[in-house]
C-alpha cells in the first residue's frame, strides 16, 4: 500500500511524578518537531530515538535526525541548563552508514554512546572526547558478526555487563542477550538467548533501565506497522545463567499517552536534579510534495 502521507517522527520531553510511571504521560516540557512544510526540498523526516542524559548538572538530549525519507540518519544533540532554554542543534556523530538510537551512558567516569549502526554489520561503542559531549570517537567494535543488529543497550547488573540487542530473522525480531565481565567485552551470548522472538516484543524501544530498584525493557511493537507502540517489560531475573521477564504495561501509547496515540517507538526515563523525566518519540502524519514525488519515482519508476 502506497500512502500519500509520510509517517514522520517528532520528540516530546515530559516531567513525571513517581506514581506516573507507566500510568501517565506527565507534564509536557518541550517538543522538537519534524517538518510540516509542504514544499520543503530537504524535509526533516525523523527526529526520533531520543535519549536524555544528565551530566555535570546539565540535561542533554541525543537523538537521530534523518532528512528525506531515503536519507542516512545521523546523531544530533541539544542541551539545557534550566529545562526552559535549549541550545541549538549540534551534529555530534556521522558515519557513511545509517546511525540512530544514540544510547548515552556513563561507566567508570567516562561517557559512552552505543548508537545503532546496523548497516555496518557491527555493534560499536563510542567514547566522548570532551566535557560538552559534542565530539565522539570509536572506542571499540564490541560485536562484529556482520548482522544487522538494531536498538542495542548495555546495563551493568552486579559485576556483569549485559548487552540487549535484536536482529530480524525469518520475518521476526529476535531479542538477543550477551554478557561480559567488562564494558568493552569480549561478549558471549547468554545461555537463554534469544530471550524473545516476535514482532510484538522482540525489538527494543529504548534502553533497558532501572526504576525503583527494578529493571525494565521497553519493547517496540511492530506487528502491523513500524513504530506502532511500546510495551514495558519488567525483568524478573538477570544473571549470567538465568533470564526471565513479563509484560508490565502493554501498548502504552494506545492506553496511556492520549496525546500520542498514533504511535511511537521510543521510551526513555532518567532522574535529573531530583526530577523524573521521560522522553519519547511519536508518529505524525505529514505531507510534503517534493518527498512524495521522490517516493513515486523510487517505487514505480526505479528512481
Amino acid at each position: 500500500m502506497f500512502n500519500l502521507y509520510i509517517n514522520n517522527f517528532s520528540i516530546s520531553i515530559n516531567k513525571l511524578k513517581a506514581e506516573d510511571f507507566g500510568e501517565s504521560q506527565g507534564t509536557l516540557i518541550k517538543k522538537f518537531e519534524s517538518d510540516t512544510d509542504l514544499f520543503k526540498i530537504e524535509p526533516i523526516i525523523f527526529l526520533a530515538d531520543p535519549f536524555l542524559f544528565s551530566y555535570n548538572g546539565r540535561l542533554y538530549l541525543f537523538y537521530e535526525r534523518q532528512d528525506r525519507w531515503y536519507g542516512v540518519g545521523y546523531i544530533c544533540m541539544r542541551f539545557t541548563d534550566d529545562m526552559q532554554v535549549w541550545s541549538d542543534e549540534v551534529d555530534v556523530l556521522k558515519e557513511a552508514f545509517h546511525l540512530s538510537f544514540p544510547y548515552v551512558f556513563e561507566d567508570n567516569g567516562k561517557v559512552y554512546m552505543l548508537p545503532e549502526a546496523g548497516y555496518s554489520g557491527t555493534i560499536r561503542l563510542y567514547e566522548a572526547c570532551n566535557d560538552n559531549l559534542s565530539k565522539w570517537k570509536l572506542a571499540k567494535v564490541i560485536i562484529d558478526e556482520k548482522r544487522q543488529w538494531v536498538d542495542s543497550s548495555i546495563i551493568k547488573n552486579g559485576a556483569k555487563y549485559y548487552l540487549f540487542t535484536s536482529v530480524k530473522e525469518k520475518e521476526n525480531f529476535n531479542q538477543h542477550l550477551f554478557v561480559s565481565d567488562s564494558l568493552d567485552g569480549p561478549y558471549k551470548e547468554h545461555p537463554k538467548s534469544p530471550i524473545y522472538t516476535g514482532n510484538d516484543y522482540g525489538r527494543n524501544g529504548g534502553a533497558v533501565f532501572s526504576f525503583n530498584d527494578k529493571l525494565y525493557r521497553p519493547a517496540q511493537i511492530c506487528v502491523s506497522s513500524y513504530g506502532e507502540d511500546i510495551t514495558l517489560m519488567q525483568i524478573d531475573q538477570l544473571t549470567a545463567e538465568k533470564y526471565s521477564e513479563h509484560v508490565y504495561k502493554d501498548r502504552i501509547y494506545s492506553t496511556v499517552f492520549s496525546n500520542y496515540n498514533f504511535g511511537g517507538h521510543q521510551f526513555n526515563i532518567i532522574s535529573h536534579n531530583k526530577e523524573l523525566l521521560m522522553t519519547i518519540d511519536y508518529r505524525v502524519k505529514n505531507y510534503n510534495v517534493i518527498e512524495l514525488i521522490r517516493r513515486i519515482k523510487r517505487n514505480f519508476f526505479n528512481r
